[in-house]
């Protein structure tokens, strides 16, 4: 087993009441319509901007 020192990192995004509560009625594409967290997404999906994890790409926690 291959192991190594990381920084976890939080990022807290506002979104809209509306998105919140989209996605925990379990609308899984609430987020893609709120603007702020698509492009918080689109940064995560095109540079993986967090890091290599070997297989795991794009790595967030959304907690």
């Amino acid at each position: 087993m291959r192991t190594r020192e990381i920084t976890l990192v939080r990022v807290h995004v506002p979104v809209a009441e509306q998105t919140l509560a989209a996605m925990l009625a379990g609308d899984g594409q609430a987020g893609e319509r709120d603007p702020v967290l698509a492009r918080v997404l689109g940064v995560i999906r095109d540079d993986n901007p967090l890091g290599d994890y070997g297989l795991y790409a794009g790595v967030a926690d959304n907690a």
